[in-house]
């Protein structure tokens, strides 16, 4: 025991502490021994060597040399060599060298062997040692003891076979202990390398059937590992009966925690393929640090749905006179703008239906549409129901049912007359086919002014009676405004009201006598007759004086 204190104080750096380590180790056997010969002179004596005792114990514990577990290394015994032997899947192995700390780098549960090499300096002539391995601070493994000759005559070596799981970086730490003391410790890092691939995510597509364009399908994924993937690649494992373009594609590296992104073509082809969720596999490969390749098969949904189809809507003619007859055709072509034959179109005028026709061989359907309606605007419809290959479509466009034209004649009897006389105007009101128009309401005009209306009776006729006051050339207008079913129309006539005969009469006489007079006149004044002239009597002036 001495020789082993001994050797604890030449460790010392002062030789002061040595001697002060000596004096108390000394001091300490002395009343060991007092206390232990036989024929103690009793309580005193006794008590003298356990209070030396005591204080020896204490100025031990005050220079840190009681054995504790957490005391730092004695280094009697020693770590020479500490590696970490890194066992690749294909056999090559690695070799860290960590003891002056370091880091290894291995992969995720890939073998590992870490081996020690120590020495046994000082514990003559030999001592059982034994090593501690610690991860993250957590005991892993404690060895067995290990009998190591002193004075370095042959080295003591301990080898842990084990695998680390990652994504991780450890702090692993080595002891070497002899009994209850620790000789030596030493620190590194184990980087656990594992790559795998992380939010993968396919964009959503679908896919019509039979489309002979292809669709863009954009896919991306991180690393979620902690370590660079090398010479990545995605290449289509299964297609599922698709066409996806190209097979495979190289992204060279994605960065621990980077992003990678890509992209393909998808077609469905032919038209007879299922609709539904098809699951194509892709084969995503990449390297680790070592050249090892890593495969991971992952799958991304694709819709395959009905092939689309359009109807083109088109109206000979746009607008009819009503009773009159359209032709209604509609084109049906699919996504890929070919014809799509014999399937049923269904036609209809407004919300009623008005019958359905087969698409021939260029697409086409043909409706005829009687147009019994009254006169307007009209949404005319072309609809496919779509099969288990198509998808449904339909089209609208407008139609224009015109109203009847109408014609109207005007006649005035008598046509010419005197004032204060009575005509009778009569308006006859016809459509185009010169059937009469029973109970339209026909407004009367005289010079631009509506004087009276009537309603036509079952021959179409409305008349008036209207009483002359002036002689004149009348403008007389008849006009039928029109409603819904019949256009609006007019005629214009003229009404010539002349001056009475006794009012014609008195001026003519009246002209005759003026014209005779002044005749007489002029032939009196050709032939030298003195014509007197005519006195003027003034009214209320005296008859003249005879002198």
């Amino acid at each position: 025991m001495f020789q082993r204190w001994n050797l604890y104080a030449q460790e010392e750096t002062g030789k002061e502490k040595a001697l002060l380590i000596c004096l108390v180790f000394d001091t300490f056997c002395k009343a060991y021994a007092t206390y232990s010969v036989k024929g103690q002179r009793g309580e005193n004596l006794k008590g003298k060597s356990i209070l030396l005792i005591a204080v020896s114990i204490g100025i031990l514990m005050s220079l840190n040399l009681v054995l504790l577990a957490n005391a730092q290394p004695y280094r009697m015994a020693y770590f020479e060599n500490i590696k970490v032997i890194h066992t690749y899947p294909d056999g090559r192995t690695e070799n860290f060298e960590l003891v002056n700390d370091g880091t290894a780098k291995v992969y995720d549960n890939d073998n590992l062997l870490l081996y020690l090499i120590f020495y046994n300096e000082n514990l003559m002539p030999s001592a059982n040692l034994y090593t501690k391995i610690y991860i993250d601070n957590e005991l892993q493994r404690t060895s067995d003891n290990l009998l190591t000759p002193g004075g370095r005559l042959a080295p003591g070596t301990y080898g842990w076979p084990t695998i680390s799981s990652g994504p991780d970086n450890q702090r692993w730490k080595v002891e070497l202990w002899w009994e209850n003391n620790l000789e030596d410790a030493k620190e590194f890092n184990v980087w656990v390398v594992k790559l795998y691939v992380e939010n993968w995510s396919p964009a959503p597509i679908t896919v019509e059937k039979g489309t002979t364009a292809p669709s863009s399908w954009s896919i991306t994924f991180n690393n979620g590992g902690n370590d660079v993937m090398e010479n990545v690649s995605i290449s289509v494992a299964d297609p599922v009966d698709l066409q996806i373009t190209p097979t495979s594609q190289n992204l060279d590296n994605v960065i621990a925690g980077g992003s990678g992104s890509t992209s393909f073509s998808v077609t469905a082809l032919p038209l007879a393929l299922t609709t539904g969720q098809r699951d194509v596999k892709f084969q995503i490969t990449y390297y680790d640090f070592m050249g090892i390749s890593h495969t991971e098969t992952i799958s991304a949904p694709v819709i395959v749905d009905r092939l689309s189809t359009s109807i083109a809507l088109s109206l000979d003619p746009s607008s009819v006179g009503k009773d009159n007859s359209t032709a209604i055709t509609a084109m049906l072509v699919d996504g890929n703008g070919s014809p799509v034959t014999n399937q049923e179109i269904s036609f209809s005028v407004g919300t009623t239906s008005i019958g359905s026709e087969n698409t021939d061989s260029s697409g086409k359907a043909t409706q005829i549409f009687l147009a019994n309606v009254d006169a307007g605007t009209f949404a005319i419809n072309a609809s496919f129901a779509g099969t288990v290959d198509y998808k449904p479509s339909s089209q609208t466009t407008n139609l224009t049912v015109e109203p009847f034209k109408t014609t109207l004649v005007l006649d005035i009897v008598p046509s010419s007359t005197v004032p204060g006389d009575t005509v009778t105007l009569k308006a006859t009101l016809k459509d185009e086919k010169s059937i009469p128009l029973p109970n339209e309401n026909v407004e009367f005009q005289i010079n631009g002014t509506t004087i009276d209306s009537a309603t036509t009776d079952s021959n179409g006729v409305a008349s008036i009676q209207y009483k002359t006051s002036i002689a004149g050339t009348l403008d007389v207008k008849a006009v039928f405004a029109g409603e819904t079913n019949y256009e609006n129309s007019y005629a214009i006539d003229e009404l010539v009201v002349e001056e009475s005969i006794a009012l014609k009469l008195g001026i003519t006489v009246a002209a005759v006598v003026i014209a005779a007079a002044v005749a007489v006149l002029i032939l009196a004044r050709r032939r030298g007759m003195k014509i007197p002239p005519m006195e003027r009597k003034e009214e209320g002036s005296p008859p003249p004086v005879t002198p």
